[in-house]
């Protein structure tokens, strides 16, 4: 397009620069008549010029045209089997799309190592904020999981010593953690005690679980009951919440305990303690009834 204009323009000049003495001398009966053609020229070079540039601009549009037709071409070639024109468009479109999946594959992994080093850092964050939660939350909740355990496990070893009890089993202290911190909080038998008839009581614990700095659910403790050929049943159960302590009667009308709920610390509440252990003792109480009238 510029050496088309440049073209055009060349002439233009040379004849501006003849017409520059004509003009002067216009006076000249000759001079006028030159000086009158040459304003014909220029008037016909633009005019030719014009002409020539809108033809140039619609052969370009034509080309262009071409160029898209051909290519529509082409893919419907390919698309009903011409293999060469088939082989040729599909190896064009993977070029274009190599390229693009280059690019977008390295904003991918330039994003995920921004992403993973954000991550990191708030992980960190978290990981400190989960810590210091089970630090605070084990020291209210270890002691009373361990008085529980030492009113049960003192009334089943004196069972055992009158032949009630005929074998005892006991979790150490490392399986039965009270918070887990980001793992998966699972129920685990801390306590197995069988009676000489078969008979089963269970003692089972699932730790808080704090993840991510957030906790969610409680330490529960649940004693619970198996005759053989009988169903389960749960007789007691103790939910330890971070600023609440909860116990719950697993068989409402029968073993004649109230549910209770404290909100203070579980060791500096005696109704609480003094609800504890008359939970247990009626617990099991109950077991050893249920034993007797099986024997009758």
């Amino acid at each position: 397009m510029m050496t088309i204009i440049l073209k055009l323009i060349a002439p233009l000049a040379a004849g501006i620069t003849a017409m520059i003495p004509i003009y002067s001398d216009r006076n000249n009966k000759s001079a006028r008549y030159l000086y009158t053609m040459s304003i014909l020229v220029v008037i016909i070079w633009i005019v030719t010029s014009a002409i020539l540039i809108s033809d140039y601009n619609d052969s370009k549009k034509a080309y262009s045209e071409e160029q898209r037709q051909t290519g529509l071409l082409n893919q419907i070639r390919a698309a009903q089997g011409d293999e060469e024109i088939l082989k040729n468009y599909v190896t064009a479109q993977r070029v274009v799309i190599d390229k693009l999946a280059g690019q977008s594959s390295q904003d991918f992994i330039d994003e995920l190592r921004e992403t993973l080093h954000e991550k990191k850092e708030k992980r960190n964050e978290l990981n400190k904020v989960s810590e210091k939660l089970s630090a605070e939350y084990q020291v209210r909740m270890i002691p009373f999981q361990d008085f529980i355990l030492a009113q049960i496990d003192r009334r089943m070893d004196a069972l055992e010593q009158d032949g009630i009890i005929s074998k005892i089993e006991k979790a150490p202290q490392s399986e039965s953690p009270v918070v887990v911190v980001d793992k998966l909080s699972k129920y685990k038998h801390i306590r197995h005690y069988k009676f000489i008839d078969g008979s089963d009581l269970f003692v089972r614990q699932s730790p808080l679980l704090i993840h991510s700095g957030k906790t969610s659910g409680s330490l529960e403790i649940i004693l619970h009951f198996q005759r053989p050929e009988f169903y389960d049943e749960t007789l007691l159960k103790f939910d330890i919440y971070p600023n609440k302590s909860i116990i719950q009667n697993g068989k409402k009308g029968v073993l004649g305990f109230s549910d209770y709920s404290s909100e203070t610390n579980p060791m500096s509440d005696k109704q609480l303690l003094d609800n504890a252990v008359e939970a247990i003792n009626k617990s099991i109480l109950y077991s050893i009834i249920e034993i007797d009238a099986d024997k009758k």
